[in-house]
């Protein structure tokens, strides 16, 4: 879902204000709002390096949660 928005945020079709509401609301329901997109964008251009670390760290951790996860509720069908 967030990369279909990110995609609309980039290319937007029509650049209608129902488009740019539409959008908004998308994103304030996945939890970010305008100027941390925007603060994000700007960490992503100056400090590539850094965010790219964040981002794996972000995933193995993610990735450590839904194993753990899985494996509870592995457990708990045995």
């Amino acid at each position: 879902m967030k990369l279909k928005i990110l995609r609309l945020f980039k290319k937007p079709k029509d650049k209608t204000d129902e488009t740019f509401d539409k959008i908004f609301k998308m994103l304030r329901y996945i939890g970010l709002t305008m100027d941390l997109m925007i603060l994000e964008g700007k960490l992503w251009k100056e400090f590539p390096e850094r965010m790219y670390k964040i981002s794996q760290h972000r995933r193995k951790r993610i990735l450590k949660e839904e194993l753990e996860k899985f494996q509870k509720s592995n457990n708990l069908n045995h």
